[in-house]
């Protein structure tokens, strides 16, 4: 496992090489994505924000304040578009409910910023 990880770690590296040859920017680019993984964070909600979305005109965003760190630039920070979905309205539904009780809940970021350097969710979990 250790041999194959450093073979790995040395392709990615002379990837980032060869792309930083194009220029700095799209090395920095190609070095942020391969240092992002998702996170997950469980504890209670620290702020529960909405806003107009940044990355779709006319979405309301949520946004929400965890412990813990995540992947992006605003660390603690999780976010989603609030297009008129089942998945969507749930997960309001039970950050609400949860930020009314003092629950705490789970949340899976995707590994990935938006365009605000918040962590997008991939799934949430409400708990007892």
């Amino acid at each position: 496992m250790l041999r194959r990880n450093e073979e790995d770690g040395r392709v990615l590296l002379r990837s980032i090489c060869a792309v930083a040859l194009k220029g700095p920017a799209v090395a920095f680019a190609v070095l942020w994505v391969a240092a992002s993984s998702a996170s997950t964070s469980t504890s209670q909600i620290l702020t529960l924000r909405s806003h107009a979305s940044t990355e779709v005109p006319g979405n309301l965003r949520v946004s929400v304040q965890m412990t813990g760190a995540t992947s992006c630039p605003f660390s603690g920070w999780y976010s989603f578009d609030l297009p008129d979905s089942l998945t969507a309205k749930t997960w309001v539904s039970i950050l609400l409910s949860a930020q009314a009780s003092g629950r705490q809940v789970t949340i899976a970021g995707t590994g990935t910023c938006d365009s605000s350097g918040l962590e997008r969710i991939s799934y949430m979990d409400s708990l007892p």
